[in-house]
């Protein structure tokens, strides 16, 4: 029981933060999206969830992806286990970039 009021809460946080927040699997495909990225990007939580996280074009994941245009592209953050801060600039939905 306290775990799932603990879910909960943290769920709610998340929702609330004025920072976009979204978290991928280790394929790179989005699972879960709060509501500031959903104002940043445009993109609904309906539509972004189950696409692969590409589709945002930023920046910063060309900067850490290795072979680019070459085979099998492969983020740091799963390589390496974290990533620095960076700012990242990503196409919203209207294609206009944001960071």
């Amino acid at each position: 029981m306290f775990e799932q009021k603990l879910n909960k809460y943290w769920k709610t946080v998340v929702d609330t933060i004025q920072d976009g927040v979204m978290i991928v699997d280790t394929e790179g495909t989005i699972t879960s999206v709060n509501r500031a990225f959903e104002k940043i990007t445009g993109h609904s939580k309906t539509e972004i969830i189950g696409k692969p996280c590409t589709v945002l074009s930023c920046n910063a994941c060309e900067l850490v992806r290795g072979n680019k245009g070459k085979g099998p592209h492969w983020c740091v953050l799963f390589k390496r286990g974290k990533l620095r801060m960076q700012k990242c600039v990503m196409t919203r939905k209207n294609g206009d970039h944001r960071s």
